[in-house]
């Protein structure tokens, strides 16, 4: 599927890219980033390879957005209050809790 993705680094430096990743890759590592870069992607597994090129001497912190995580969590499984306390937990930022609660 063709995608648009658009980059915005440090809130002034911002640039979109029509099916050309690589191109994005080569504008984004160009730019002066910041040692710890921070990449929301949407749960599709192109965007967590697209993020993996970029930044390779500094840490990315990947995140995945808040809908994209719940829809995945209904796919563990379990009992509805089991998936309502991880998610609790999640919503907190408590991420150790939610997976001592999922196990």
């Amino acid at each position: 599927m063709a995608r648009l993705q658009g980059v915005n680094l440090h809130q002034g430096c911002v640039s979109a890219f029509w099916q050309d990743n690589e191109r994005l890759v080569e504008w984004v590592n160009q730019q002066p980033l910041a040692s710890l870069l921070v990449c929301l992607g949407d749960g599709h597994d192109g965007i967590w390879n697209l993020f993996e090129p970029i930044n390779r001497q500094g840490q990315r912190f990947e995140i995945l957005d808040w809908y994209h995580l719940i829809e995945n969590l209904g796919k563990v499984g379990g009992s509805q209050r089991r998936l309502d306390a991880v998610e609790a937990c999640l919503w907190r930022g408590d991420v150790e809790s939610a997976l001592r609660v999922s196990t």
